[in-house]
């Protein structure tokens, strides 16, 4: 358009200098310049980015798939997690509450036991012992679907799940209403939790190696009052002493031992039988 413009006001110019001063030849090579003054190219115009929505919030730049820097809206979102993750890593027991729903009361009374297992060939189960049969379907559908994961019934009536499950089935049962949950056997032992564990499990772990650790502090310094006082520390002087005379017994006894050396024995003998007579031994 631009050529076009500035080949129009040349002919414009050469007919103006042919025909003469001319009022209308003028307005129009006026209007021609004006218009030439006014263009600008568009395709190598940098137009400024339209401010985004929250174009205050965009204080970092992350990398896109085609390998530019793009402007990040605040901070970074969360990686979403799928529903296995989150059945897995979850300990929701609304199903289980709801299927406790229709269990009696007594069978939440009920004495539960959660143990793992180990077969020949490597593989763990996870055991519940004490449901009812009903109760047993119920929560064996509960935790299926919770970490997809295969299982049965057997025929005693305990709920046996494929995998090292037993924290998180105590945790399930708990909030499903059973008050008399523990483990056992080896699933009673304190262990670390894996690394994939639900948070409650990892909770739980955490509070029984404090409280472990509570418990071996009492003790220790239970022991420590203990060797302090004041019928402990003579018993442990009356001990010392009759250590003593038997060492000096055992030193008279023997022939190769200088009469000199043997006198201050017996002299050193009197003095521990004094005091353990004085300690009341």
């Amino acid at each position: 358009a631009a050529p076009a413009i500035s080949r129009a006001v040349v002919l414009c110019k050469q007919r103006k200098s042919a025909a003469g001063s001319g009022g209308a030849d003028d307005e129009l090579i006026a209007s021609l310049n004006m218009a030439m003054n006014s263009w600008s190219d568009f395709d190598d115009a940098k137009r400024p980015a339209a401010p985004t929505k929250n174009a205050a919030k965009q204080t970092s730049k992350r990398t896109g798939k085609d390998g530019k820097l793009y402007l990040r809206d605040g901070p970074k979102r969360p990686q979403a997690m799928t529903k296995l993750a989150r059945r897995r890593m979850g300990t929701d027991a609304t199903a289980a509450a709801s299927a406790a729903a229709v269990v009696d009361t007594t069978a939440l009374k009920a004495k539960v036991r959660v143990e793992e297992s180990k077969s020949g060939g490597g593989k763990r189960a996870t055991t519940i012992r004490g449901l009812s049969r009903d109760a047993a379907k119920s929560v064996l559908k509960e935790l299926k679907a919770a970490l997809s994961v295969g299982g049965r019934v057997n025929a005693r009536g305990d709920v046996e799940v494929q995998g090292a499950h037993a924290e998180i089935c105590l945790i399930r049962l708990q909030k499903a209403g059973y008050s008399d949950v523990r483990l056992a056997g080896g699933a009673g032992a304190v262990k670390a939790p894996a690394w994939n564990a639900p948070q409650e499990v990892r909770d739980r772990a955490a509070a029984q190696k404090q409280a472990a650790k509570a418990a071996a502090g009492k003790m220790a310094e239970k022991a420590r009052v203990a060797a302090r006082a004041p019928a402990a520390v003579a018993a442990k002087m009356l001990a010392q002493l009759r250590a003593s005379e038997q060492l000096e017994i055992a030193k008279l006894r023997r022939s190769d031992v200088p009469r000199a050396e043997k006198a201050l024995a017996q002299e050193k003998l009197d003095r521990i039988q004094r005091r353990i007579a004085e300690a009341g031994g």
